[in-house]
């Protein structure tokens, strides 16, 4: 998943490229056509050593990304000797493409901080169960004195739903970025499936591990090709399938091409909240062991978050799920909850054990729900006692309802993305 997400981001970078010299080349008759053709036929050799890598296993090609990087370097001097042939003004499409090649190149030349291991038949199981383990896990980012998570120490067993809450800063993201190892913990292990992480093949590790952001990231393409990346291979009844489970069908349904419509640079004929909705049935397209859900239903209104957490739910059965947010609502139904501060972890247990030793988790508690709703849960009087200290926009109440509004106001503005 991550390597084609990765070498999406790199077709983009390359459309970005090449759009301003085909625009250029039939506008523009000049001398000067001999580099855009050379500039061209440049951008589709890379275009196509980059598909051929991302048919393999990319972590391991490193002929081929040589290449591709050989290719760009070519490309960006190239580029500049055109702009400074051109001038900046009259080829002003020119000049954002150089910036463009130079931003791909820095990537091609980043040294990957993690060490990538072989996967050894003899130390890890054929099917790897979706446990989790932390075991004394603290992590500092570089250049910082001060751990970002500290001492943490925890288990999920497969197919639990978790639920992560804390005040923003208190290392949610950071803690479960180290799952598929975005980032290697600075002391301690994380296991998956019982291995430690830093011992897995990365390929193997993230095949089974779906992220979902909190800022949606989308491709150019249309709607289908963007959900595909969860599965290229899917039909398009699982398709429609992971979208209505993500509350995103009827949205899509409503446009003029539906799951053809195309999409800008980054959905951005979208909003905020129908960009995670399709971000979400991307991940639920691709059926991980692990489901890591990274505050990623903040942009939409409570009754919309409620059908998608119902749906989510139904599809993700069996599935480990992490789910951050900042929303005890949210979190409340786990089978555990995950209470963060200061990067610490300062509670874990069910909404209860919490509500009952916990003192940062009653303080977020009493913050959202209010001061009057926490005294009847806790004399057993009151809505809330009577649902068992459910809060009224949660999947149980309203897992069943088929309509969804068009147009939520939390939902329209970049802001929310």
């Amino acid at each position: 998943g991550d390597v084609r997400v990765g070498q999406g981001v790199l077709v983009n970078s390359i459309s970005q490229i090449r759009s301003p010299y085909l625009d250029i080349r039939f506008r523009k008759e000049n001398a000067k056509m001999g580099y855009m053709d050379g500039m061209l036929d440049g951008l589709d050799r890379i275009a196509m050593i980059l598909d051929e890598v991302g048919k393999g296993d990319a972590s391991k090609d490193e002929d081929g990304f040589g290449v591709l990087g050989l290719e760009f370097s070519k490309l960006h001097d190239a580029l500049e000797q055109l702009v400074d042939q051109t001038g900046q003004q009259e080829y002003d499409g020119a000049v954002r493409a150089v910036a463009s090649s130079a931003r791909v190149q820095e990537i091609l030349d980043e040294v990957p901080a993690q060490i990538d291991v072989e996967e050894s038949p003899d130390e890890m199981p054929a099917k790897l169960q979706g446990t989790i383990a932390f075991r004394e896990v603290s992590f500092a980012y570089a250049g910082t004195s001060r751990p970002a998570v500290q001492d943490a120490s925890f288990s999920i067993a497969e197919g639990e739903t978790i639920g992560i809450i804390g005040p923003t800063g208190s290392g949610k993201t950071t803690l479960v970025n180290l799952v598929p190892r975005f980032y290697d913990a600075t002391q301690g292990q994380v296991l998956v499936g019982g291995c430690d992480v830093t011992r897995m093949p990365m390929s193997r590790l993230r095949e089974m591990i779906a992220v979902v952001p909190q800022k949606a990231l989308l491709f150019t393409g249309t709607i289908q090709e963007n959900l595909r990346w969860g599965d290229k291979n899917a039909p398009l009844e699982e398709i429609r399938r992971a979208a209505e489970a993500a509350c995103a069908h009827e949205f899509v349904s409503g446009l003029p091409e539906g799951y053809d419509t195309q999409l800008g640079q980054g959905g951005v004929n979208l909003s905020g909240g129908q960009k995670q909705r399709l971000s979400i049935a991307r991940a639920l397209l691709k059926k991980p062991r692990i489901l890591i859900l990274d505050d990623c239903t903040s942009a939409l209104d409570a009754t919309t978050e409620a059908r998608v957490l119902s749906g989510i739910r139904r599809e993700a059965a069996g599935m480990t799920v992490l789910l951050v947010s900042q929303r005890i609502s949210t979190v409340m139904k786990a089978d555990h909850i995950l209470c963060m501060e200061d990067g610490k972890v300062c509670g874990f247990g069910s909404h209860e054990e919490l509500m009952a030793h916990c003192e940062p988790y009653k303080a977020i508690y009493r913050s959202q729900i209010g001061e009057e709703k926490q005294a009847e849960a806790e004399t057993g009087r009151g809505a809330l006692a009577g649902a068992g200290n459910e809060p009224v926009n949660m999947p149980e109440k309203i897992g069943e309802e088929q309509g969804e509004p068009q147009k939520k106001p939390t939902e329209g503005g970049a802001n929310h993305g």
